[in-house]
């Protein structure tokens, strides 16, 4: 007479593959959170250094300058360094108008980890 039910090593061989998925599954969803957060975080920069360039391209004398900027945003808090360099040069030959060389640059800071950041250059007429 066959007895009605599962074995003990179907049941946990069903086990095991119900968790290999469930463990892809955790694993996939901490990339995201990851991959969401250096995304969140690069936009921030860049938001940081177009309104630094926007002024310094407004600013009849624009000046070098570094400033740290803590950003808090639904209970995160990152905190940048933002900072300009501004040279008076000449675009392509000495006896033309002088321009400003202006860049532009804002990272996270973080321990223990590279600060990439991002950075913009201009030449704005003098």
């Amino acid at each position: 007479m066959k007895e009605k039910g599962f074995s003990l090593i179907e049941v946990l061989l069903s086990i095991l593959l119900l968790s290999i998925g469930i463990i892809a599954i955790i694993s996939a969803y901490s990339s995201y959170i990851q991959a969401n957060n250096k995304s969140k975080v690069y936009t921030i920069e860049l938001a940081l250094t177009r309104d630094k360039m926007e002024e310094c391209m407004a600013d009849a004398n624009p000046s070098s300058s570094t400033a740290t900027i803590t950003y808090e945003n639904m209970g995160e808090g990152y905190t940048f360094v933002v900072g300009t360099q501004v040279e008076e040069t000449y675009a392509l030959y000495p006896d033309t108008t002088p321009v400003y060389n202006i860049e532009v640059w804002a990272y996270k800071i973080s321990k223990g980890s590279k600060n990439k950041g991002v950075r913009l250059i201009a030449l704005r007429e003098k």
